[in-house]
């Protein structure tokens, strides 16, 4: 919902598919997934669809949630 995307490249159903598709690894408890999330992640704060103070905050939810397996090497 916090996107901004009029400086997309990709499309939005796009960006949502691969969003899901981290937050199915992070669910899985897949090892680095939180990781991997936040490398993805930062490609939006450099595109300014998101804030860092977003990015940082959903992140740290997700890690919470996929426990300490999924932060780790990407």
């Amino acid at each position: 919902m916090a996107l901004r995307t009029e400086g997309m490249t990709l499309s939005t159903a796009t960006l949502i598919e691969d969003l899901f598709d981290h937050l199915d690894a992070i669910a899985a408890q897949h090892s680095g997934s939180v990781t991997r999330l936040g490398i993805w992640m930062m490609g939006l704060i450099h595109a300014k669809t998101l804030l860092s103070t977003e990015v940082e905050t959903f992140l740290s939810d997700a890690a919470t949630l996929g426990g300490p397996s999924s932060v780790g090497p990407a």
